[in-house]
């Protein structure tokens, strides 16, 4: 605690004053007199000025560990936001490659001209995986005693459940954000998604990797918000 400088002042001459208010004011000339005078003065101010001496080391010393406090609050600070900026790398990298993959899906579709002369028409990625998307939970529908492995079974898909489980798995499992920062998360990858898309991946996960998909179920991400119309 701080001791205000007026308060040192007021001890520092209180012993002083005292001494002249009991004794009265005047310079001895006999040495007893200033043995006695002195002898009280030392007396007086010698604990004031011990205990003030001390006070001011405590205080230092908070001011010291304070300091030492904040360095280190402001370094764990630090260390967090270089750690939640390389998951934030990653995490958008993982989204970048995912969309360079679905655009990279391209089909041929041969059909018959006007001119009966056969033609190949390139159908675009992303086109191709949604039709895929659909007629892969179409067929799985029909039959729910199928094996979860045949809704994966084709190759653009297959090349796709890999990559998203891995995203997935790496929000679930990292240690570079807090646990209830990986709700937001979640909430960003699943708005890059369409309603089949989710429903596709929670059918899959539920059966492929049962762990995974009770951590995402915790973060609401199997919860397609936008699926149904206003009511």
């Amino acid at each position: 605690m701080k001791i205000p400088i007026s308060l040192l002042i007021i001890l520092t001459f209180a012993p002083l004053v005292t001494y002249i208010y009991n004794f009265g004011f005047g310079f001895s000339d006999k040495i007893e007199t200033w043995g006695v005078f002195g002898d009280f003065i030392g007396g007086v101010l010698n604990p004031i000025l011990s205990f003030s001496t001390l006070i001011a080391v405590l205080y230092s010393l908070k001011i010291q560990r304070d300091e030492f406090t904040e360095v280190q609050r402001k370094e764990s600070f630090q260390i967090y936001e270089n750690k939640k900026h390389n998951f934030e790398t990653t995490f958008f990298n993982f989204i970048n490659h995912l969309n360079n993959l679905i655009n990279s899906f391209q089909q041929n579709i041969e059909y018959s001209s006007s001119l009966e002369i056969d033609m190949v028409n390139t159908q675009p990625g992303r086109v191709t995986f949604y039709q895929n998307i659909a007629d892969s939970l179409s067929e799985f529908e029909k039959d729910s005693e199928q094996n979860i492995y045949s809704l994966i079974q084709n190759a653009i898909l297959k090349i796709y459940f890999k990559y998203i489980w891995n995203i997935l798995k790496y929000i679930a499992d990292t240690k570079l954000i807090e646990e209830n920062e990986k709700h937001f998360y979640c909430e960003i990858f699943k708005s890059q998604l369409s309603s089949d898309e989710i429903k596709f991946i929670t059918k899959a996960l539920s059966k492929i990797d049962k762990k995974l998909y009770d951590k995402l179920l915790v973060f609401d991400f199997f919860t397609d918000t936008f699926s149904s119309g206003p009511d």
